[in-house]
């Protein structure tokens, strides 16, 4: 009995290196933009979205919130939400806030102590 003839390019070979081939386009796919991400300076923004609490303490226009409940009312959140309405020249920022976000806020800085 006579063995069966070997065909002149095996599939095997072809899968493998498929799979090779694969597995080096994904590898590629995740490095260059991880390579970007290290090599690359990040692009610097126009205006800073913080403020700095250390430069915020360190105001002269600045006053302490301890014991906000007893020289505010709860209708005071507006100054929050539009500092320019009720003290034009206002130098704080307009929070925009979800409306449960600042009661939550408004709650907060009304149990701080004196």
């Amino acid at each position: 009995m006579e063995p069966a003839p070997q065909p002149p390019f095996p599939h095997r070979n072809f899968y493998v290196a498929a799979i090779y081939g694969l597995w080096t386009l994904i590898s590629a796919a995740f490095a260059l933009p991880a390579i970007a991400y290290l090599f690359l300076p990040p692009r610097l923004k126009h205006e800073q979205e913080w403020t700095e609490v250390v430069v915020v303490h360190q105001s002269n226009h600045c006053s302490t919130l301890n014991g906000l409940a007893k020289r505010q009312t709860r209708g005071w959140v507006q100054h929050f939400t539009n500092p320019q309405q009720l003290s034009a020249g206002s130098i704080m920022p307009a929070y925009k806030l979800a409306p449960g976000d600042m009661r939550s806020l408004v709650d907060y800085l009304f149990t701080l102590p004196e």
